[in-house]
């Protein structure tokens, strides 16, 4: 993501995870992610639903409205763990997960 990661407040709703509600507008072709240096914003995508929960983070179907892909967006949830050990298992998956590179995971 462009700038610093978003997190969505305490008790908040998926829409809230980006500005983009109501019909997506048409894709703009100069912000297409062409390139692997490219990074978008969560504002970039419609949340649709969330289709999966785990121990550290909740995963959202959604539409990236730069090209109309259907993506899923993983939102890790570290503000909300008051463990220490919770905590420090959460930043070495999000380790983890930083190092996977395929052209299909979006980077931040």
């Amino acid at each position: 993501m462009a700038g610093q990661p978003s997190h969505m407040p305490h008790g908040g709703s998926p829409n809230h995870l980006c500005h983009a509600l109501g019909p997506a507008p048409p894709p703009d072709p100069q912000r297409l992610p062409n390139t692997l240096s490219f990074r978008c914003s969560l504002a970039d995508f419609q949340i649709e639903k969330k289709i999966g929960r785990g121990q550290f983070s909740e995963v959202y179907k959604a539409t990236c409205l730069l090209d109309r892909k259907t993506v899923a967006l993983k939102k890790v949830q570290i503000f909300e763990m008051m463990d220490a050990k919770a905590r420090q298992d959460c930043v070495k998956e999000i380790g983890l997960l930083k190092q996977l590179n395929h052209p299909n995971i979006i980077k931040y």
